[in-house]
């Protein structure tokens, strides 16, 4: 891992820290709906769409308006879930109704009897994003072996949900890393696809 990287990871953890802090709780609650209503309103997704979403921590862009929105309109909404065998995420079905258990690096997935599926669709979090479609994520590198894997077996979509102040000029990028074809702010919906 570039060094120059984990610099930044701290500063951009920092930033959308400060930021959210900034904000009353009521005004965040209503940022991730206006985050969640561009998404809704911008994109067309086909009734077979099995569509990846996450749970959100610490301060990344809440998703579950969306997800909740989504399976509400019948969509199939499927979370990731972590191995500490493999860095390439596996997909577990949703739903409101269904419970969560916590799972590595404190986040929650769906238990294993939730049978897995492969997304095409993915709403992914992230630290940084510049005008390139490359992200800064935690460093763990899961969710660019697993869009790289998933390239190789079907098309997909790749959708950051980030705060505008995320976006910087450029970063540093690795050749294992993977951009984004698109990235939803509150204030902008950035298309990536034609520099992916």
């Amino acid at each position: 891992m570039q060094p120059e990287k984990l610099l930044l990871r701290s500063r951009a953890k920092e930033q959308r820290k400060n930021f959210c802090n900034s904000l009353k709780e009521t005004d965040l609650f209503k940022l991730h709906q206006l985050i969640s209503w561009k998404v809704l309103n911008f994109f067309s997704f086909k009734p077979s769409d099995i569509i990846a979403g996450y749970w959100p921590k610490a301060e990344e862009v809440d998703s579950r308006p969306l997800l909740e929105n989504l399976f509400l309109q019948k969509y199939e909404v499927v979370l990731p879930i972590t191995s500490k065998e493999n860095k390439t995420l596996l997909f577990r079905r949703w739903s409101p109704h269904n419970s969560l258990k916590m799972g590595l690096h404190n986040t929650f997935e769906p238990h294993e009897n939730q049978p897995l599926l492969l997304p095409d669709i993915l709403f992914i979090p992230l630290l940084s994003f510049d005008k390139q479609g490359h992200r800064l994520g935690y460093g763990g590198g899961y969710y660019d072996q697993t869009l790289s894997t998933l390239k190789k077996i079907k098309s997909i979509t790749t959708i950051g949900l980030a705060y505008d102040i995320q976006h910087v000029n450029q970063l540093p990028i690795e050749p294992h890393d993977e951009a984004l074809q698109w990235i939803v702010t509150e204030k902008k919906i950035y298309n990536l696809s034609e520099v992916v």
